[in-house]
């Protein structure tokens, strides 16, 4: 039994002297401490048609050398590198960096308006998805110029570029201007040949100084078919987002409703937040084409008014909901109107016919392109309740 104990702890001991010398210089596999990484936070692909090359360009952070070092300007490492592949110029920017690029914590990847243009969006899917280093949870955008712009841009309320923009994507749900997707929803709709898909487009915009210039998230970049399709603005993303529930979480949506337009009265606004609660779907087909019937159940605060019109009444409230739901009504037959002469489906209606119309879809699914500008589309808003908010509106000359 004695010997026995004695063989496994000579075993032991050999597997371990194994382990340490394959992380040592003498093994020709050289240990890679902490501060010899750097850790690539955010990604840009842009893409140069007149060179027919890609530019990959890194943001990383380089580790401190002690323990509870602070993060500084001096840990961020900016890169760029051209390639006819995206992956050469990832293997030719080792020549930029004497660290290990680490992928695996990248958050947010970039792409140039110019690659979307060139229709160079397949390499950029079938890289990613290809590569098993990249989060498929890293956000993706599309930059209104060159990713490598953004990258580059100094950020204005955090160190790194990549934390301003992380920052910002989490407030989209509070924003609804935008929306932004993940690069796993990217890959999984971008085969969809039956509708599009959109995600947030970033853009530079001059601080007051006008020395530097700040990064903004607003609108987003339609995608269809692989292709550049169109621009939404921050409202038409708005009411896309009031039809389609484009990410997990619902936003806020928010209105300001003109109120005492009278003339013998100052013109005063009234901010009203919207969320949604349900949506109704429904379709039929009448002369062999698919009707569209959708009705959206919602329900209101009354965040800030300027009107002198007691908004605790029946007649006060109900106007302000018919002027809420009016309001998005326009912008929805708006949206619908700039989709059909686009012959682009913004709205994954496609996905619900298939859903609902099961046998007409698959008789009729080829032709889709043909159906989709000439089917109705009905969207009605029910309310269930607007509250007036946290404190009762405040009278002519009174404070609470």
């Amino acid at each position: 039994m004695k010997r026995k104990w004695i063989f496994i702890g000579l075993c032991c001991l050999l597997i371990l002297t194994a382990i340490t010398e394959y992380g040592s210089a003498q093994s020709g596999n050289p240990v890679r401490e902490l501060n010899e990484l750097n850790i690539v936070m955010t990604t840009g692909i842009d893409y140069n048609p007149n060179t027919k090359k890609f530019t990959l360009t890194i943001q990383s952070l380089k580790p401190g050398r002690s323990k509870g070092t602070a993060l500084s300007e001096d840990n961020i490492f900016v890169a760029s590198m051209d390639g006819p592949t995206i992956m050469e110029a990832a293997r030719t920017m080792r020549s930029k960096t004497s660290g290990k690029l680490i992928w695996y914590h990248s958050k947010s990847i970039v792409l140039g308006r110019r690659l979307i243009d060139s229709n160079k969006l397949k390499e950029v899917v079938d890289f990613f998805a290809r590569n098993r280093e990249i989060r498929y949870s890293s956000w993706v955008l599309i930059a209104q110029k060159d990713a490598k712009d953004i990258l580059n841009a100094k950020p204005i309320s955090e160190v790194t570029i990549g934390d301003e923009i992380l920052g910002i994507i989490n407030n989209q749900s509070e924003w609804s201007r935008t929306a932004v997707l993940t690069l796993r929803e990217m890959i999984n709709r971008f085969n969809d040949p039956t509708s599009a898909f959109i995600t947030g487009r970033v853009v530079q915009t001059p601080t007051k100084d006008r020395k530097n210039k700040q990064i903004a998230i607003e609108g987003a970049v339609v995608i269809h078919n692989a292709k550049y399709a169109m621009d939404l603005t921050g409202n038409e993303v708005r009411t896309l987002r009031l039809i389609n529930k484009i990410t997990p979480q619902e936003p806020e949506v928010l209105y300001s409703i003109e109120e005492d337009t009278k003339a013998d009265a100052p013109e005063n606004n009234t901010a009203v937040q919207v969320k949604i609660r349900d949506r109704t779907e429904n379709v039929t087909i009448k002369n062999n084409l698919p009707a569209i019937r959708l009705k959206v159940t919602i329900e209101g605060t009354i965040m800030e008014t300027g009107t002198e019109k007691n908004l605790m009444s029946k007649q006060a409230t109900d106007e302000l909901k018919r002027k809420v739901s009016n309001k998005a009504q326009e912008e929805v037959l708006s949206l619908t109107k700039k989709s059909k002469e686009a012959n682009v489906d913004i709205f994954a209606f496609g996905s619900l016919i298939h859903r609902k119309q099961k046998d007409y879809w698959n008789a009729n699914k080829t032709q889709y392109g043909s159906i989709y500008p000439r089917m109705p589309v009905n969207v009605s808003f029910e309310w269930r309740v607007i509250r007036n908010g946290m404190i009762n509106q405040l009278g002519a000359g009174e404070a609470r």
